[in-house]
């Protein structure tokens, strides 16, 4: 709502609305909600806040001939799985508490091997074509060597490994808004797309990196 009109729903309707939500998704395998909310809008952004969402930018839309800025917001289902009392039924295996049994609440980057001295390469891949922006590697690791890239929650690191082998089996899977746009850009740069049986609920490809490490794209059926 625009914070200067209308009046909030009460705390208890939105309590119970996020969590259907984030219940919905853990049954249904989506990774996690995402929402906007009006930047001045201090309540509301009060509330995601305190049910731990993470802000991955802004969009703006027009409204009365004005741009408006939203907040873009995150939550991973992870996350909420982990604060619930008994989300995967544990509880009628164990008498150990939730907080003893799902201490993990996330991810927060994920780790995959390079050869030495071919960071353009890894440019070339992750930034130019899969859109995920270069960051500056914290001094005292920059000398050696490897890229990060990272975008919102998405977050790959590249490291050097020497003697390097490709992850050949274990790899990352990405979720993406359009995957045959993005094959096709992909495909226009030389690399070659694979499918592989399918899994409910999404489409997906594998691709590999310049180095030879296997990359999953899935994008949830609508």
């Amino acid at each position: 709502i625009d914070p200067g009109k209308g009046r909030p729903c009460e705390t208890s309707v939105r309590v119970t609305t996020l969590e259907y939500t984030l219940d919905f998704c853990s049954k249904h395998g989506i990774n996690g909600v995402w929402l906007s909310v009006n930047h001045g809008n201090a309540r509301a952004i009060s509330f995601y806040d305190k049910h731990q969402f993470q802000r991955n930018g802004s969009i703006f839309f027009p409204l009365e001939n004005e741009q408006h800025e939203n907040f873009v917001l995150y939550k991973p289902v992870a996350m909420h799985l982990a604060e619930t009392a008994d989300p995967v039924g544990f509880g009628t295996r164990s008498s150990h508490s939730m907080g003893d049994l799902m201490q993990i609440v996330g991810m927060d980057h994920v780790q995959l091997a390079m050869p030495a001295d071919r960071e353009d390469d890894a440019r070339a891949f992750y930034d130019h074509l899969l859109g995920v922006p270069e960051i500056a590697k914290p001094p005292h690791l920059a000398a050696r060597g490897g890229c990060w890239f990272e975008s919102g929650s998405v977050k790959v690191h590249l490291g050097v490994e020497e003697p390097f082998a490709p992850a050949k089996k274990a790899h990352p899977a990405f979720i993406v808004r359009d995957l045959a746009a993005l094959s096709r850009r992909l495909e226009g740069a030389g690399y070659d797309l694979k499918e592989d049986q399918p899994l409910e609920g999404f489409e997906r490809r594998y691709v590999s990196d310049p180095f030879g490490n296997r990359i999953e794209l899935m994008q949830p059926n609508r």
